[in-house]
């Protein structure tokens, strides 16, 4: 059975590690509470039997190189999906540093290689960390797969190592530039002095090592006659590899098995291969902080407030209607869905998509429901599908069919989405749903096939679930429930990861991420809120849904609310302050019910300890649609403003008025 690892834990453990990825407090906050969020839409997907079966060759077994992840590691994949944004926007206001640059470069080549398996990881690893040959990296991996028959050729090696520079190339953009070395071979142009950076590099890989995972190299042993038991993998069961594939990948990724497994092999030592690139960012600042390393713990006012955000999400997604579905991929919405009045939708996936991600819009505001983690095999995405069963009892169906590409070629997705408008929620439907089970012509009938054993324990089952909803029907004091979410997966393996998303740093007035730092995905979406957060590719309660709007429909708001930005006197000060200014503009009116105003100001204002005045506000205006109006940044992402109260609502309306007073002219 999995152990249940106690909330306060996971929220330490998320809250360090963005912590060191992002190295803004406040924005760690937020991406821990997102991660922390999500992991319970997640932990659905985790939870349910694989029906996909590998078929192995003749003379070998079926293999799943995939890793189940368990609670604590899907949280970990999570951190890195929810920190992104944020980086992506500190990046773009020239607030990274070259060891902020590191490690985000680590941190990205550890996701996008884990995310396939550890052959992935030991090429990411050995030709773009490290400057290993082609035939060096294949040594590595040789002993860490600790099976000749699924050694791979030279060719299956550069096609890979390509794609994983096209991946690293999106990803950081114009920061980095690359060049054609020995036989054309493409690089990253390398810092001079990289081993100087070792201490550094180790420390992100000590930390995006798989959690609670375990050194299984021997104390001593001999590549050339001793077999790494924990390694190999001999049984039939695919599903069973999954630990042997999570040993691989910790022996890859933590340093001190890295180093003896290249010492074992004779090879240099891993700080004479260092080669960082060369980011485009400031140099000559000081070095990181310590408490990059070691934050202070959160305190017992900041743990209170996002488990009360937790909790209240929570509920919500208990209370959703799910009439209108958002459908995102990465973060990044793709389509959107009204379950009653349409009876599908479809639309292509890239083929380095790492995530679906389902939500219901309630409000304006974006309610999780599902993460699909979608699979690969040694040619991309491979096909699966899921569905959901939302609480008016339509069932969903979201099939991803993926075409096998040309050898050496990676392909991406078709997600069809499907609504079943035979599948009125009754615990008959529900039943033929889970069992699979086919209804004759006759509608609410069941076809009983069968033995009679089987036919026997059907309807046992059927009476003990009666009994059971009975129980729980008068327990509740005859309140109805109404369900949100079955989740059924039936998928090839892997599985994961990104989510409120939080306040991008620096100043009102600071611009989007450079083209070359923002990936182009269609229609850019997010949004987060925490007590009331908000942020980049996320939703309002966690990373998700902000539709990004046409900038011109800020011009037609005339009507706002301000949203509660927190229990904090200083978030109180700071809402009064924006209510003050607001009105005073004679540009908006601020009513007094939300049902009444054309658009919501959404955030949350922190202060910077408990005894001070000053503190940092997250903002952003979002319709009843969903959609965020302002800022105009894209992807949308809240703004941080920092001060007094005074100072800070000042600061938001010179900016807003000043964006309006731009659109004006284009009107």
């Amino acid at each position: 059975m999995a152990t249940i690892t106690p909330l306060n834990e996971l929220l330490t453990s998320a809250f360090e590690l963005a912590y060191f990825i992002v190295g803004d407090r406040t924005i760690a906050i937020y991406v821990a509470m997102a991660a922390v969020d999500k992991l319970q839409v997640a932990a659905l997907a985790q939870d349910r039997r694989l029906d996909y079966t590998p078929v192995g060759r003749f003379t070998q077994p079926a293999i799943r190189t995939k890793i189940n992840l368990s609670e604590i590691h899907l949280l970990q994949r999570l951190v890195y999906v929810e920190s992104e944004p944020f980086e992506r926007l500190l990046e773009g206001q020239q607030r990274s540093l070259q060891e902020d640059m590191i490690i985000r470069f680590v941190k990205h080549l550890v996701r996008v290689t884990i995310k396939h398996n550890s052959f992935y990881l030991a090429l990411g690893l050995c030709r773009l960390l490290y400057n290993y040959s082609t035939t060096e990296t294949a040594e590595v991996y040789n002993l860490v797969i600790q099976d000749p028959d699924r050694a791979k050729d030279d060719y299956y090696y550069r096609s890979r190592k390509k794609y994983l520079i096209e991946e690293m190339k999106q990803r950081f953009g114009d920061s980095l530039n690359t060049y054609r070395g020995h036989r054309g071979e493409e690089r990253f142009e390398v810092q001079e002095g990289s081993a100087a950076y070792i201490g550094l590099v180790e420390a992100c890989l000590r930390r995006f090592t798989p959690w609670q995972s375990a050194c299984v190299l021997p104390a001593e042993f001999d590549s050339h006659k001793s077999i790494i038991t924990p390694l190999l993998f001999e049984g039939g069961n695919p599903d069973e590899e999954h630990q042997v594939e999570l040993n691989r990948i910790h022996t890859l990724l933590h340093p001190d098995c890295f180093q003896r497994l290249i010492a074992n092999l004779g090879l240099d030592d891993p700080p004479r291969r260092l080669e960082i690139p060369q980011f485009f960012a400031p140099a000559d600042e000081p070095p990181l902080s310590g408490d990059r390393f070691n934050p202070g713990a959160l305190d017992e006012a900041e743990l209170e407030a996002v488990k009360r955000y937790l909790e209240r999400n929570g509920g919500r997604r208990k209370q959703t209607s799910g009439k209108l579905l958002a459908v995102l991929v990465d973060g990044y919405g793709r389509a959107r869905l009204e379950v009653e009045s349409t009876a599908g939708t479809q639309f292509e996936l890239e083929a380095d998509a790492e995530l679906i991600e389902v939500s219901s819009v309630e409000s304006g505001e974006a309610v999780p429901l599902a993460i699909h983690p979608l699979t690969r095999g040694e040619s991309g995405i491979l096909p699966s599908n899921f569905s959901l069963l939302l609480g008016s009892g339509q069932i969903l169906s979201f099939e991803v069919q993926a075409p096998k590409p040309p050898a050496g070629e990676t392909a991406g997705a078709m997600v069809c989405i499907r609504r079943d408008q035979d599948h009125a929620f009754s615990l008959g439907s529900w039943l033929r749903h889970k069992l699979g089970l086919q209804g004759d012509e006759r509608p609410g009938s069941m076809r009983w096939g069968g033995s009679p054993a089987l036919r026997f324990g059907l309807a046992a089952l059927l009476v003990m679930i009666a009994l059971l909803s009975l129980w729980i029907y008068l327990q509740s004091g005859g309140r109805s429930h109404t369900p949100t979410l079955v989740a059924e997966e039936r998928q090839p393996d892997q599985p994961v990861s990104p989510s409120p998303a939080p306040p991008p740093s620096p100043q009102a007035g600071s611009g989007p991420a450079s083209p070359g730092n923002r990936r182009q995905k269609p229609e850019a979406q997010g949004s987060g809120h925490a007590s009331a957060a908000n942020t980049g590719r996320a939703s309002e309660s966690t990373r998700g849904l902000e539709f990004v709007s046409d900038p011109k429909m800020l011009l037609t708001v005339k009507r706002v609310y301000v949203d509660p930005l927190g229990s904090q006197p200083l978030s109180q000060r700071v809402r009064q302050a924006l209510i003050a200014g607001l009105q005073s503009s004679n540009r908006f009116v601020v009513v007094e019910r939300r049902d009444d105003a054309d658009a919501v100001f959404k955030g949350v204002a922190i202060p910077g300890d408990a005894s001070s005045r000053q503190g940092a506000l997250v903002l952003r205006l979002v319709n009843a649609e969903g959609e965020v109006l302002w800022p105009l940044a894209r992807p949308a992402a809240g703004r941080k403003y920092t001060g007094a109260a005074e100072e800070i609502a000042a600061l938001v309306l010179k900016a807003l008025l000043s964006d309006i007073a731009r659109l004006e002219p284009a009107r």
